[in-house]
């Protein structure tokens, strides 16, 4: 590889667009070439310099040129729809609060739904190991008298 390859690699290797095997072969011949070591010097200084100084003023006049240019032609099709509203934007209004109603309704159900799932393994965790707890069994009739009056017999 001649030096004008390896100064365009000392380019990309300033801008970050080399590969580590091209950043090892391009420090591998710095360290012999005088010409190209002395080339990196330079364009690091002046990357330096660039970026110290400070960003150009537009002239005033450049608004009003830019202001007074005509409108490039429209080349696509544009829908209108009714009261001036473009289409993309009716098409959105229904949508997005839509979108958001059902996105609200997933979660409060998966919450729920989580809740409702772990709740009863918690409150097993600090139950009393004497205690059964049965959850969620029908009323049925004790010995032929109805549930509502069977909670005070002992």
């Amino acid at each position: 590889m001649n030096c004008e390859e390896y100064q365009e690699k000392i380019s990309r290797h300033l801008d970050s667009d080399l590969t580590d095997r091209e950043a090892q072969d391009l420090f591998s011949h710095l360290a012999g070439c005088t010409q190209c070591r002395s080339m990196l010097h330079d364009m690091i200084q002046l990357q330096s310099v660039i970026h110290r100084s400070p960003a150009p003023e537009p002239p005033e006049s450049l608004d009003r040129k830019v202001l007074s240019l005509p409108e490039p032609p429209f080349r696509g099709r544009r829908k209108v729809l009714s009261g001036g509203a473009n289409l993309w934007k009716r098409r959105l209004s229904l949508p997005v609060p839509a979108a958001a109603a059902a996105l609200l309704a997933v979660l409060l159900t998966t919450v729920l739904a989580l809740t409702m799932w772990f709740r009863p393994a918690e409150q097993m965790k600090h139950a009393n190991p004497e205690v059964r707890y049965i959850m969620g069994l029908p009323e049925i009739e004790v010995r032929g008298i109805p549930a509502n009056s069977a909670k005070g017999i002992n």
